[in-house]
């Protein structure tokens, strides 16, 4: 029997109730009731599937890619298949006939499953990888067998950018059974974390619709140490089936951890057949993926010792040479923490793990961390290359450095690194089959630390500048409600940090430029969020007080650990000029200037327009000013004209003139009206110039231009007039 998921995200996951055939019921969704989600529907579920189980999508080797894993038994392995599409063509939550991107045959990767007597029936493990996915994009996958569909889902690929989000968790731990603590109500059984873990991401992926990737801390399973793995009394492939009946195990990427459970003998042999690992190191088992602005190396805490730093710092050096450059933020997943606040925080297994990769995070200048394996919640203080010593009341023989701004609820909301500091999280049991609690040794790299026994999830904000874990709880109690936070932090990480250059070259502006100039201009600077962080500037430019340096101080993230200041010398000169002698000339007169606030030594070309011709070129002195003259040609145009002076320093001035016509002009007329008794040259009526458009635009007459129109019409019409008496005589005649 078929049963519907209710949430939008996933279209159905019916391998949990039997197969369904593809052509007698080709919409698979439409024929879903609502899955049983209880404790009991759990247990029934977990019971009696067996056609397909452990469906897990995975990330990609690159964030255009998806690694999709999945088991069926005998009966259902005899000819895999797989289907992808883009959402927008399904009809009603079916398939098309055609359009599907098919997987067959040796398309999909699959053997025999290990393990058969701890899963109790035999199955086969099938990976494929989806390529050349786009951003922003909801694709629909279905798997079956044959002519038979077992299963399909939905997922949305992450949207191209630097802000993006995805949720992390801490220890699942299917199996561990141990939860019951404190008001924690749950039953102590492997079915019961399951519905734990399920009902902690149905209200992540609810609460948060838009995010599309989990990261986990690790210890998804509990496994078992037994020496004999394939048993009926090992339950680590049963545990397995509870990991991966959440939804979101089938419609987000989920990037897993190598944890301590999770590499016990029971689960060991069949880690990497549970997960279709991109990136998968076999030498340390190590792996890394990316996502927009992130690249995650996720590190194997039982891979210690003394040949392990070596080992690891290989690794690292090698995927930050050849992935590193291509993105901002460098994120360490891995399961044993470095600064947690349970019991596991004073052992010697975690004294190993902080011998190795205290150094090796900090010789990698990795900013951001993030952990699980002690049951509880804790943020550590900003810490650079910190080992805290001997576990212990005493902590003896500490090296590195802690900055505390504060503990508990005097924690900083918001965080600075610079240089090689970072800030650790630990995550709490995102299923609740297990709590630890809080060592009451004092932790001196400790912020906040926090055990309610609730189930927690932890959604971390990504953006150009940081990195911002909000993490909350998924249960409730008298005490707090659903999905309340537990703690909130910004963590600016190192490699955004603004810069300024120290020294700038001082600057000179004119007086009509003070008001508006970019004091900036030219300044080297950078800033991951120019809204967050802007450039403030601080002291008057007084545009009066001319020839003399002022100063004006910059800054960027003031009052934080990244304020960065420089200071600057603005000068304010006069405007560049040109003026005239007179303000009017006849054709052919001399015109006197004069040229002031040019650079000292400017070469400066005068033009005349509106048509340009350049009619002198003067060498401004030291300060800035320049004398000469130059002759109106007598054909120029009379009205009104500009003197342009355009100096090689890309300074301008301009001023306005007006030509009139020579009195004695041929063509001109004579004021006799003129009441200082004098003529008043008037010149002819002329056509439109002929200069720029601009210019012509001011009304600007054209510069050496001919009335070349006139000139022809006066002699088209006494050719006219010619004809017209030639022709009177003759008919006179």
């Amino acid at each position: 029997m078929a049963k519907k998921l209710a949430a939008a995200t996933a279209v159905v996951a019916l391998g949990l109730f039997g197969a369904i055939n593809a052509s007698a019921n080709p919409a698979l969704a439409n024929l879903a009731e609502t899955r049983d989600d209880s404790l009991a529907g759990i247990k029934a579920s977990l019971a009696n599937e067996t056609a397909l189980t452990n469906v897990i999508l995975g990330v990609g080797a690159e964030p255009n890619t998806r690694n999709l894993v999945w088991y069926t038994d005998s009966e259902n392995s005899g000819a895999p298949i797989v289907e992808l599409i883009t959402a927008d063509k399904l009809t009603n939550g079916a398939f098309p006939e055609r359009g599907a991107t098919r997987f067959t045959g040796n398309e999909i990767a699959t053997h025999v499953a290990g393990q058969t007597q701890s899963r109790g029936f035999e199955a086969n493990v099938n990976k494929i990888t989806f390529k050349d996915l786009k951003p922003g994009t909801s694709y629909a996958y279905r798997i079956g067998n044959g002519d038979t569909w077992l299963g399909q889902w939905q997922f949305t690929t992450e949207q191209a950018g630097d802000k993006w989000s995805f949720f992390f968790t801490g220890d699942p731990q299917i199996g561990a059974s141990a939860g019951h603590k404190g008001t924690n109500p749950m039953e102590r059984s492997w079915q019961a974390d399951t519905w734990g873990w399920n009902e902690t991401l149905k209200l992540a992926t609810k609460t948060y619709p838009n995010i599309h990737t989990h990261v986990s801390a690790g210890d998804q399973v509990e496994s078992s140490r037994t020496s004999q793995p394939n048993s009926s009394q090992n339950q680590t492939e049963r545990e397995y089936l509870g990991y991966s009946y959440p939804q979101a195990l089938k419609t987000l990427q989920n990037a897993p951890t190598l944890g301590n459970h999770d590499y016990y003998t029971g689960g060991r042999a069949t880690y990497q057949e549970h997960y279709n690992h991109p990136n998968f190191d076999q030498d340390t088992w190590n792996s890394w993926w990316a996502e927009n602005n992130v690249l995650f190396l996720h590190m194997n805490t039982e891979f210690t010792g003394p040949d392990a730093f070596e080992a690891h710092d290989a690794w690292m050096t090698k995927v930050l040479a050849e992935q590193g450059g291509k993105y901002a933020h460098h994120a360490v997943v891995m399961h044993r923490p470095l600064y947690s606040t349970g019991p596991h925080s004073t052992s010697s297994a975690t004294d190993d793990v902080r011998t190795t990769f205290v150094p090796l995070l900090h010789k990698h200048n990795i900013s951001v961390l993030l952990t699980g394996h002690d049951h509880s919640y804790a943020r550590s203080h900003i810490v650079n290359n910190f080992y805290p010593g001997t576990p212990g009341n005493n902590w003896k023989d500490q090296t590195g450095e802690v900055i505390n701004l504060g503990t508990g609820e005097n924690a900083p909301k918001e965080v600075f690194l610079t240089d090689n500091q970072l800030v650790s999280i630990v995550a709490n049991s995102a299923s609740g089959s297990k709590f630890y609690d809080i060592n009451e040794a004092d932790q001196p790299y400790l912020a906040v630390k926090n055990q309610e026994y609730l189930r927690n999830y932890t959604v971390v904000d990504v953006d150009a500048c940081s990195f911002t874990y909000r993490t909350h709880r998924a249960d409730g109690s008298s005490e707090h409600e659903v999905n309340s936070i537990v703690d909130e932090v910004r963590v600016n990480v190192p490699n955004a940090r603004p810069t300024l250059d120290a020294n700038p070259e001082p600057l000179t502006i004119t007086q009509s430029e003070a008001s508006s100039a970019d004091l900036l201009q030219g300044v080297e600077h950078s800033m991951c969020d120019a809204d967050k962080f802007p450039v403030e500037i601080t002291g008057d430019v007084d545009a009066s007080k001319l020839d003399t340096p002022q100063t004006v101080k910059f800054t960027i993230a003031a009052g934080t650990e990244w304020e960065v200041t420089a200071e600057r010398e603005i000068t304010v000169v006069k405007d560049p000029s040109i003026s005239a002698d007179k303000a009017s000339y006849a054709q052919g007169d001399t015109v006197n200037f004069n040229i002031d606030g040019f650079a000292p030594q400017d070469e400066v070309k005068i033009e005349l327009h509106s048509t340009p011709q350049e009619v002198a070129t003067v060498t401004a002195d030291a300060n800035g000013q320049a004398s000469g003259s130059f002759v109106l040609a007598a054909d120029t145009t009379p009205g009104e004209h500009q003197l342009v002076a355009i100096g090689a320093s890309g300074k301008t001035a301009s001023a306005d003139i007006a030509v009139v016509a020579k009195a004695d002009d041929k063509d001109g007329k004579t004021d006799k009206d003129a009441k200082d008794g004098t003529s008043k040259s008037i010149p002819p009526t002329t056509p439109a110039p002929t200069g720029s458009a601009d210019d012509s635009a001011k009304g600007l007459a054209t510069t050496g231009s001919e009335d070349v129109t006139a000139i022809a019409v006066f002699a088209v019409a006494a050719l006219l007039g010619g004809f017209t008496l030639y022709s009177t005589r003759r008919r006179n005649a």
